[in-house]
């Protein structure tokens, strides 16, 4: 089968993609984690095929893996994040190298919002792509069949 035969596949991993996406989004607004939107605005999925194999991708800006995983204490984050953060929170400058320490101290609880996302909603992806790949095999059989007559 080619890529052009896998119609109700996609459709599938489209609307799956689009509705783990919002469930990120949803999660981050609920725990207060959009302050400048950035990362919210770079979560993306990407439907592709290569090798005769359909593949959805998620991704998201670098740091999103310390909203998710949180940061453990040992490490400061880097200053002019921590600057660009205050500014758009409304905190003065001078309270950024402070807040930088405390979380290299402290570290940041997590905010699971990608890999739990994705994986709560796995078991509904396996399903629905059950269906949607049987439709797609039976229509390829039917348009082989209908080649030899």
């Amino acid at each position: 089968m080619e890529e052009k035969d896998l119609i109700f596949t996609k459709q599938i991993l489209k609307s799956w993609g689009e509705d783990v996406l919002s469930s990120m989004r949803g999660i981050l607004v609920a725990n207060n984690k959009s302050a400048t939107g950035d990362l919210i605005n770079s979560l993306k999925y990407e439907i592709t095929y290569q090798n005769e194999d359909l593949q959805l991708e998620f991704e998201m800006i670098d740091y999103g893996k310390y909203v998710d995983g949180g940061r453990l204490p040992g490490k400061q984050p880097p200053i002019q994040s921590i600057l660009n953060w205050t500014r758009i929170k409304g905190i003065p400058d001078k309270f950024a190298f402070p807040i930088a320490k405390t979380i290299g101290k402290f570290g940041i609880k997590p905010v699971p919002f990608f890999d739990s996302t994705i994986e709560s909603n796995k078991n509904i992806l396996i399903k629905e792509l059950e269906l949607a790949m049987t439709k797609d095999i039976t229509v390829w059989i039917q348009k082989q069949i209908l080649k030899k007559f």
